[in-house]
């Protein structure tokens, strides 16, 4: 039976978790991937389960002709990251990212290099605006 259409593109948190391994540190194989995870690590086949059920959503791709079996994050998983972070800023900061800045300047979680940085990126982005 096919899977329902508003679930495909959802994933647990623990599905979530797996998924920022695979950005911060490209591609992986099972037993890297558990490397990785905290202690006490889980079962290999708990870890295959994961990443069969973030491949079949197309979260994460299979290398192919590689063994042992390298996994890396699909494309697709970067527009779902940035889909969900729309969401959380249309619905929790009144579709504001000021707001958003804010709230993290003022919790201490970006500090004053990081919004630099931000500033840079943004100039680079639009030169002609300097």
């Amino acid at each position: 039976m096919a899977r329902p259409k508003d679930t495909e593109h959802r994933i647990s948190s623990r599905e979530a978790e797996y998924l920022r391994y695979f950005w911060n540190e490209g591609s992986l194989t099972i037993r890297e991937l558990i490397d990785l995870l905290p202690e006490p690590h889980p079962h290999v086949n708990t870890v295959a389960t994961m990443l069969k059920s973030l491949e079949n959503k197309g979260f994460i791709l299979r290398e192919p002709d590689i063994r042992p079996t390298r996994y890396k994050a699909a494309p697709k998983a970067n527009a779902c990251a940035r889909r969900t972070l729309s969401s959380v800023i249309r619905n929790f900061f009144n579709d504001s990212y000021t707001s958003v800045i804010s709230a993290l300047v003022e919790d201490e979680k970006l500090s004053l290099n990081e919004l630099k940085e931000i500033v840079d990126i943004i100039e680079r982005q639009n030169p002609e605006k300097k």
